[in-house]
């Protein structure tokens, strides 16, 4: 575990010190990170937990408030976290909940560790990952230069 911990937190360091960089300005996606960037932050990670040999599934839920808006669609919000076969979850961008009440105040940059009250809150469910720099999808040559601005900045 300790080692999760040492290499998810590089990641979201490395990711933090890009954004601070103005790294992220042009990219839509990413320009507000953490905030909606949880899924493909997600693969990110996983890729580079894949480089060092810990092998993660994608978990994706979305909470749902009980309250609509002004055209009658309810209000959800969805996030995205990795998972171990053991359980472990890792998750670097719970942070942008931070400031909503009904996610508990969630305001964890980089959580590593077991389900928590907030993570139950989306009832998430594992997904099939496939390692989007082995994908034959022309579309996701932009996470693989993300990865690549990311990659400098791990110390």
């Amino acid at each position: 575990m300790q080692n999760i911990i040492r290499l998810a937190s590089q990641f979201r360091r490395a990711m933090d010190e890009a954004h601070y960089n103005g790294d992220f300005i042009y990219d839509c996606t990413f320009k507000n990170f953490p905030v909606g960037c949880c899924d493909h932050s997600s693969d990110l990670l996983a890729h580079y937990l894949l480089t060092n040999d810990i092998k993660t599934v994608n978990v994706f839920g979305e909470y749902h408030t009980g309250a609509y808006d002004s055209d009658g669609f309810e209000i959800t919000y969805p996030h995205a976290w990795l998972q171990t076969a053991n359980g472990i979850i890792i998750d670097i961008t719970g942070d942008q909940f931070r400031l909503k009440s009904d996610l508990l105040y969630f305001d964890e940059p980089c959580y590593i560790g077991a389900e928590t009250e907030f993570h139950q809150l989306f009832n998430g469910q594992p997904r099939k990952n496939t390692d989007f720099f082995y994908s034959r999808n022309p579309m996701l040559n932009w996470m693989r230069d993300l990865y690549s601005l990311i990659e400098k900045y791990i110390k």
